[in-house]
């Protein structure tokens, strides 16, 4: 089961970012600003009052599914370049979680991550196939990416890898290049839902679930 106590503490925090940036705008339908105050302020007050069952219905939260897919308010973001960051992201938060019913990745399981990535790079490096050059360019990309999130520099989620991760990126399609190597599609689905869209397995209920899951993944499949 999630841990919904922690989902609704992790939606509250997020709803509390955008009731804070949009404070001096008042709470009406006929702005973009108003519209998400008021999605925002209704997920906070359930979600305070436990009576917010996960997932919600999709059609309850329409107003911040336009508006994430439109980019409409990215405009009040510090800067251009910050808009990911500081519009995007906590958007998608709390999609993640009141859509989704996703438990959010965060620094304390970087380590049980890293356990995956190393899996893969095994499993890359020991292929009994030849490897393309992506596929053996994706090497380095996750040894790039494990360094990344031990040293704290890679904060998911980071988003398309498209212009960082090229050939993880051209590896890691619907159906991944690597879906015929044991595990490999299983891995590489796992590490980009950490990596680029910032959740973590299910089964990470906290701590002692990821090292308990990892722990079994490293014995039965021979990390």
């Amino acid at each position: 089961m999630p841990n919904t106590k922690e989902q609704l503490c992790d939606l509250i925090e997020y709803c509390d970012y955008f009731i804070r940036l949009f404070d001096n705008f008042p709470q009406v339908d006929d702005t973009p600003e108003g519209r998400m105050k008021a999605q925002v302020i209704w997920l906070k007050e359930r979600a305070e009052n436990n009576d917010l069952t996960l997932p919600v219905d999709k059609e309850m939260l329409s107003t911040i599914r336009y508006i994430y897919t439109d980019g409409t308010l990215s405009f009040h973001a510090t800067s251009p370049e910050n808009a990911y960051k500081e519009i995007e992201v906590p958007m998608q938060r709390i999609i993640s979680i009141a859509k989704n019913a996703k438990l959010l990745f965060k620094r304390e399981y970087v380590k049980y991550a890293c356990r995956y990535i190393d899996k893969l790079i095994s499993l890359l490096k020991n292929a009994e196939r030849k490897l393309t050059t992506d596929e053996d360019n994706l090497i380095h990309e996750l040894e790039e990416i494990k360094d990344g999130l031990e040293e704290g520099s890679i904060i998911p989620p980071l988003g398309n890898p498209k212009n960082i991760y090229p050939s993880y990126l051209a590896v890691d399609r619907y159906n991944p290049t690597i879906s015929d190597l044991p595990d490999g599609k299983f891995l590489i689905k796992t590490i980009s839902a950490i990596v680029f869209n910032g959740v973590r397995p299910d089964s990470w209920i906290d701590i002692r679930s990821a090292d308990e899951e990892t722990k079994e993944l490293i014995q039965s499949r021979n990390i």
